[in-house]
């Protein structure tokens, strides 16, 4: 004969199967009949009905549970919040496998955005933390999330509240733009720093977004972000040392990304700080190696050759540059010439035109006789 106990442990479960299955009606229904169900927590994450609705943007159940003051601040066992899950809406990692699958009518809209939303007009808090020191904002940008990031960054004048901290730190000192740009999310990327967000900021190790973004190696994905990063409006350190000394190019050489180094010898030339800002081929890691030492040492050949013939190109280039410089200064000159005529030549000029007008008052003078 089956117990309290165990007919409460059986709506338990119902409940949050129903909820990974964005069902809000079967929620709804086993919450009428035990209300002990809105607080209720699953055994394996310690997640609320909330927690898990909202990782899996079921927007209409998010704003059902909201209704019925769910708890806006509620912790897994991750620490975070309902509005962390909502925000990177990682949902494959909540659901569970189901003896068949959900119902096309279960409910579940998939919008992110929606689920976002509702939890924001309930009050849930930006600035709250995880465990890893992760606002809302760090998850969207790590999810790649560029309409969420939008809408956190857009609270001002979207919902009269105080915007998410652009430049808050997790744990190991990393920024929203780090984990954006380490996973390769370029729209999201371009974002953040349409918005502010700083391009040289390093985290624990002194690795800073380009950095990370680096070391994903050839992937498209990656190669684009650090094809966004370089460019001249962001004016980010192509140079900056990491705490082993180690630049971008030292960390795409020891991956042996040929595609990465080729991506960041094409960066354009822009003046950054009173200084030519270009990859620097002959910067030094802490143990003295540059990055085509590295890429030897890693059996890289075909990076070595790129990064040797890059340096020859600038050696040549450099070489030629006095002659070029003195042939496109006496090509001004001489075209400051031709636009403007000398002080004689204007003295000259001058005097004609006084002679002229002498003569057509002596010829009008002549027609009034």
């Amino acid at each position: 004969m089956a117990t309290h106990e165990d007919a409460a442990m059986e709506r338990l479960e119902a409940a949050f199967l129903a909820a990974r299955r964005g069902d809000s009606q079967a929620v709804l229904n086993l919450i009428a009949s035990d209300t002990a169900l809105l607080t209720a927590r699953d055994a394996a994450n310690a997640s609320s009905l909330l927690h898990i609705a909202s990782r899996l943007s079921a927007a209409p159940l998010v704003a059902h549970l909201l209704l019925l003051r769910a708890d806006t601040e509620a912790r897994d066992r991750g620490f975070r919040t309902p509005l962390h899950l909502a925000a990177r809406a990682d949902a494959a990692a909540e659901r569970l496998p189901l003896p068949q699958p959900a119902a096309p009518s279960a409910g579940r809209d998939g919008s992110r955005l929606a689920a976002v939303k509702a939890l924001l007009s309930a009050r849930a808090r930006v600035t709250a933390r995880d465990g890893f020191g992760f606002t809302a904002l760090h998850h969207a940008a790590a999810a790649g999330h560029t309409d969420v990031v939008e809408l956190l960054l857009s609270l001002p004048t979207a919902m009269g509240m105080p915007r998410a901290p652009l430049e808050s730190e997790t744990n190991a000192e990393e920024r929203p733009l780090h984990l954006a740009a380490m996973g390769g999310h370029v729209e999201t990327v371009r974002r953040l720093l349409e918005r502010g967000s700083h391009p040289e900021k390093a985290n624990y190790v002194g690795h800073t977004a380009l950095h990370l973004a680096v070391q994903g190696g050839d992937a498209p994905a990656m190669l684009r972000t650090v094809q966004e990063m370089i460019k001249r409006e962001w004016r980010a350190n192509l140079n900056a040392a990491a705490a082993d000394g180690s630049t971008p190019l030292h960390l795409a050489a020891a991956g042996g990304h040929g595609r990465m180094v080729s991506v960041l010898l094409s960066a354009p030339n822009i003046k950054r700080h009173g200084n030519a800002r270009t990859v620097d081929l002959r910067a030094v890691d802490k143990r003295g190696r540059t990055a085509a030492e590295v890429a030897a040492a890693g059996g890289f050949d075909d990076v070595v050759k790129l990064i040797e013939d890059e340096v020859m190109k600038r050696e040549r280039r450099d070489a030629a540059a006095p002659a070029e410089q003195h042939a496109a200064l006496l090509t001004a000159m001489k075209q400051m010439r031709v636009e403007r005529p000398s002080q004689h030549e204007n003295a000259m000029h001058s005097v004609e035109e006084e002679n002229c007008d002498v003569d057509d008052d002596s010829d009008a003078a002549e027609l009034l006789e």
